[in-house]
């Protein structure tokens, strides 16, 4: 029946086959590591993150420990807007790091979302602390989703907010975030 499938799906779309042990390896670009003996699961996107990096021209940034620099602060009266060219190449950035962030790099969902608010008109301010967060992946380029079958928590979530954050300012708006948990990593 798998074989029938394959066969008839390999007719529509172009596919390989990975070998005798049928473990998927690769999904859209996310990196699939299975050990069995210690009964996790591991998904990454370093080579997508290499390829942003690359496209970028972004391979030989020094990195740093955090994707924001803390106590960052964007004023939405700000007008010194980027013209055309630079707003398209940072609408580009941030699609390519939402792409990241969706897959296996929920650390950098907080600034990935704070940056895609000012799509429309980003300023240099936020084309500048843009590029801490390819930093930030320059030195984690290794990082992913580690499942673990040991762990026998129960589905659970966390959730926070601020309220009237900081970083806006002239925004007086709450942000808020969650998480939801199994087998020791993130599933949303």
């Amino acid at each position: 029946m798998v074989k029938a499938f394959k066969e008839r799906l390999g007719k529509r779309v172009s596919m390989k086959e990975t070998g005798d042990d049928d473990d998927a390896r690769d999904y859209l670009g996310i990196k699939i590591s299975r050990n069995r003996d210690k009964g996790t699961l591991r998904l990454s996107q370093k080579a997508y993150t290499e390829g942003v990096l690359a496209r970028y021209n972004l391979e030989n940034l020094n990195g740093i420990s955090a994707p924001m620099k803390e106590g960052l602060r964007f004023y939405l009266d700000d007008t010194d807007y980027v013209d055309d060219e630079h707003k398209n190449l940072y609408q580009s950035k941030v699609g390519s790091l939402t792409y990241g962030m969706q897959g296996t790099r929920p650390d950098i969902a907080y600034a990935v979302s704070l940056f895609s608010r000012f799509l429309a008109k980003p300023t240099r301010s936020h084309a500048k602390a843009l590029q801490g967060v390819f930093r930030y992946i320059t030195k984690t380029l290794s990082l992913g989703i580690v499942y673990n079958r040991h762990d026998r928590k129960d589905l659970h979530a966390y959730t926070d907010a601020d309220w009237a954050g900081t970083t806006l300012i002239g925004d007086s708006k709450s942000t808020s975030g969650y998480v939801v948990m199994l087998a020791g990593a993130p599933i949303t």
